[in-house]
């Protein structure tokens, strides 16, 4: 899992005076039924997000939830910076270097997919 969400792991684990198994027993279970309800809340939080900053509305004929937000030009450089500042304080996870230049970023299903392995991955 992510740096942040190991100083997290530790800083819980730290306050409430429990061991890393503890945690792993205790809390994980709880985190893990908070993440369940996640998909579609994930894509609403991203998609109500997006569509009020960037100014456009998913529809079903010309801009999906598949649609490259970058290549089409309804997304740039700097409104990708503004996005990953609003996923990593949102959803408290980091995204790397290699997932910004992957296809990790480049649509909505391919957001709110890293957003919710990222999550699920957060106890392993």
């Amino acid at each position: 899992y992510n740096s942040s969400i190991k100083n997290k792991k530790t800083d819980i684990s730290d306050f409430i005076g429990i061991t890393d198994d503890q945690y792993a027993i205790l809390i994980c279970p709880i985190i893990i039924n908070l993440i369940k309800k996640t998909r579609n809340e994930i894509e609403s939080i991203a998609k109500s997000y997006i569509t009020k900053h960037f100014l456009f509305k998913f529809d079903d004929e010309n801009i999906t939830f598949r649609t490259d937000l970058f290549q089409s030009g309804l997304i740039d450089s700097f409104g990708l910076v503004e996005l990953i500042i609003f996923i990593e304080s949102t959803f408290q996870i980091s995204i790397s270097n290699e997932e910004l230049v992957s296809s990790s970023m480049s649509s909505l299903h391919e957001i709110v997919t890293m957003i919710e392995e990222k999550l699920k991955n957060a106890c392993k």
